[in-house]
Protein backbone atom coordinates (compact mmCIF):
# COMPACT_ATOMS: atom_id res chain seq x y z
CA UNK A 1 0.00 0.00 0.00
CA UNK A 2 1.64 4.01 -0.79
CA UNK A 3 0.19 7.00 0.51
CA UNK A 4 0.32 9.49 -1.95
CA UNK A 5 0.04 13.17 -0.20
CA UNK A 6 -0.68 16.84 -1.15
CA UNK A 7 0.72 19.46 0.88
CA UNK A 8 1.31 22.95 0.84
CA UNK A 9 4.96 24.25 0.57
CA UNK A 10 4.41 27.22 2.68
CA UNK A 11 2.73 26.07 5.55
CA UNK A 12 3.21 22.70 5.95
CA UNK A 13 -0.76 21.29 6.02
CA UNK A 14 -2.10 18.34 4.27
CA UNK A 15 -4.85 19.21 1.76
CA UNK A 16 -5.28 15.94 0.17
CA UNK A 17 -4.23 12.45 1.04
CA UNK A 18 -4.80 9.22 -1.11
CA UNK A 19 -4.01 5.39 -1.04
CA UNK A 20 -3.29 3.33 -3.44
CA UNK A 21 -2.35 -0.43 -3.66
CA UNK A 22 1.26 -0.89 -4.45
CA UNK A 23 1.01 -1.54 -8.09
CA UNK A 24 -0.73 1.52 -9.40
CA UNK A 25 1.68 4.10 -10.75
CA UNK A 26 2.09 7.80 -8.65
CA UNK A 27 1.33 9.53 -11.39
CA UNK A 28 -1.95 8.00 -12.24
CA UNK A 29 -3.15 10.13 -8.47
CA UNK A 30 -1.35 13.37 -8.93
CA UNK A 31 -4.76 14.94 -9.80
CA UNK A 32 -6.24 13.96 -7.32
CA UNK A 33 -3.88 15.60 -4.66
CA UNK A 34 -4.05 19.27 -6.29
CA UNK A 35 -6.66 21.78 -5.28
CA UNK A 36 -6.56 23.96 -8.47
CA UNK A 37 -4.85 26.61 -6.72
CA UNK A 38 -0.99 25.64 -6.78
CA UNK A 39 1.28 27.81 -9.11
CA UNK A 40 4.60 25.25 -8.39
CA UNK A 41 3.50 21.24 -7.88
CA UNK A 42 7.29 19.70 -6.37
CA UNK A 43 7.40 15.73 -7.24
CA UNK A 44 9.29 12.74 -6.84
CA UNK A 45 10.41 10.45 -9.88
CA UNK A 46 7.58 8.34 -9.84
CA UNK A 47 5.43 11.45 -10.81
CA UNK A 48 7.31 12.41 -13.89
CA UNK A 49 5.07 13.37 -16.70
CA UNK A 50 2.09 14.26 -14.98
CA UNK A 51 2.22 17.80 -16.93
CA UNK A 52 1.42 16.14 -19.30
CA UNK A 53 -1.74 13.79 -18.42
CA UNK A 54 -5.40 14.65 -20.21
CA UNK A 55 -6.72 14.69 -16.53
CA UNK A 56 -4.26 17.70 -15.65
CA UNK A 57 -5.25 19.80 -19.08
CA UNK A 58 -6.44 22.71 -17.94
CA UNK A 59 -3.25 22.69 -14.80
CA UNK A 60 -1.60 26.00 -15.12
CA UNK A 61 0.76 24.72 -12.90
CA UNK A 62 4.52 24.07 -13.30
CA UNK A 63 5.41 20.98 -12.41
CA UNK A 64 8.87 20.17 -10.96
CA UNK A 65 9.89 16.66 -10.64
CA UNK A 66 12.77 14.66 -9.61
CA UNK A 67 15.06 12.84 -12.57
CA UNK A 68 15.17 9.37 -12.23
CA UNK A 69 18.27 7.36 -10.83
CA UNK A 70 19.50 5.84 -13.80
CA UNK A 71 19.21 9.25 -16.34
CA UNK A 72 22.46 10.26 -13.71
CA UNK A 73 25.72 9.24 -15.01
CA UNK A 74 27.88 7.04 -12.65
CA UNK A 75 31.15 9.15 -11.14
CA UNK A 76 34.46 8.27 -12.81
CA UNK A 77 36.43 6.44 -10.08
CA UNK A 78 39.56 8.29 -10.18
Amino acid sequence: MKAHIGVDAHTGVVHAITTTSANESDVSQTHKLLHGEEKHVHADAGYQGAGKRPELKDCAAEFVTARRRSTYKKLDKT
